[in-house]
């Protein structure tokens, strides 16, 4: 009995009944969100985004599905039908925690009709690969370059590569020890000699313990837009100057000025070859990249080893899937197969015909 003459059960119930989404939130934040997801932080991101303006100030009790609905039908309205469905996931992963710990009854998220979503699918395509990389080559800060590098030729999620510290790297044996990803698991990832090739002049020259330090509150790079954006910018004109020349449309004066161009002026070399492709009565988008996202870099390693012949079962393996079906299997796996394929995958990348006006970057 408290000092006020109320049972501590029903003080409990009172507590909770005056229970904001913002406090809830903050809760399963804190003991959920930062102790089991590598990703917590897009959990606080779509709070802050989406969740604290409708729903901040109301008592859990105050919450329906009305108000569940609206916010997934504005976010789909604004065009992201994705986000709309995974913010909405995030919702209910809140009350369903809530109701786990006994904070709350009823998950008025439940039942919330989701919009279809599409397999994304694309990879970078082998007449493609070689301009990718090149353009990748050409990127003027070094941090932002060989992160890309090492997304690509180890298939790894964006966040693990991210946060990649030296300790975990095993040089002698060529291994990765990666202590959690974003399924919980650890993995172990065989790198490859273009990966080695990438990590071991970097390691002569550690400023930090993470392989792509920062000076922001992380320590280490956070997502590179701009970097990313310049590279793609490149390696359309790449890909495109390529398109061009192999139908005899560029001019060896325009290929020469277009060239000096690349490493200094992407964009302008991009708007030059478009005005090209355009008094040519070519569609750029024959030749461009716009709709490559980073994530594809993961998507690439599984796709070149699928083209090289790799069983699905291995691909799987490399890039740490879980299902419950398959986790016993890999778990007996060797990882020399893994490390085989991967390596014949990231070969056959580089491997590719240069576009004109660069140099192969690797032996």
């Amino acid at each position: 009995m408290l000092s006020n003459g109320v049972s501590v059960a029903e003080g409990l119930k009172i507590k909770r009944s005056q229970m904001t989404f913002a406090d809830l939130f903050e809760l399963f934040y804190k003991e959920h969100s930062i102790p089991n997801k590598i990703t917590h932080s897009s959990d606080r991101q779509k709070y802050i985004k989406y969740l604290k303006a409708p729903l901040g100030n109301k008592k859990l009790a105050e919450i329906d599905r009305g108000d569940i609905g609206s916010i997934h039908s504005s976010i789909t309205a604004s065009g992201h039908g994705v986000t709309a469905n995974r913010t909405i996931a995030l919702i209910s992963a809140v009350f369903s925690w809530a109701i786990d710990r006994g904070y709350y009854t009823l998950n008025p998220a439940s039942g919330i009709r989701k919009n279809k979503e599409k397999s994304r699918e694309r990879y970078i395509l082998p007449n493609e690969m070689a301009a990718f990389l090149s353009a990748t080559q050409l990127e003027e800060n070094v941090i932002i370059r060989d992160y890309v590098l090492v997304s690509l030729f180890t298939g790894a999620r964006r966040s693990n590569v991210l946060s990649m510290r030296w300790s975990d790297i095993d040089f002698s044996n060529r291994l990765w020890n990666i202590k959690r990803t974003k399924n919980g698991m650890s993995q172990t990832i065989p790198l490859t000699p273009e990966a080695i090739g990438i990590l071991s002049p970097r390691s002569t020259n550690q400023s930090s313990n993470y392989v792509f330090p920062s000076a922001g509150k992380y320590g280490h790079l956070m997502e590179p837009k701009k970097g990313w954006v310049r590279i793609k910018m490149r390696a359309n004109c790449l890909n495109g100057m390529s398109y061009l020349k192999s139908r005899n449309h560029l001019s060896l004066q325009e290929e020469a000025v277009l060239n000096s161009m690349l490493k200094d002026s992407p964009s302008a070399a991009y708007t030059k070859l478009c005005d090209v492709s355009e008094r040519l009565k070519i569609d750029i988008n024959i030749w461009k990249m716009e709709d490559l996202w980073m994530h594809d870099l993961r998507r690439t390693y599984g796709s070149w080893q699928a083209i090289n012949g790799v069983s699905p079962l291995i691909i799987g393996k490399s890039l740490n899937h879980q299902s419950p079906a398959s986790t016993q299997i890999y778990a007996r796996m060797d990882m020399d197969p893994v490390r085989v394929s991967t390596s014949d995958a990231t070969k056959a990348m580089t491997m590719q015909t240069p576009p004109i006006g660069t140099n192969r970057m690797y032996h």
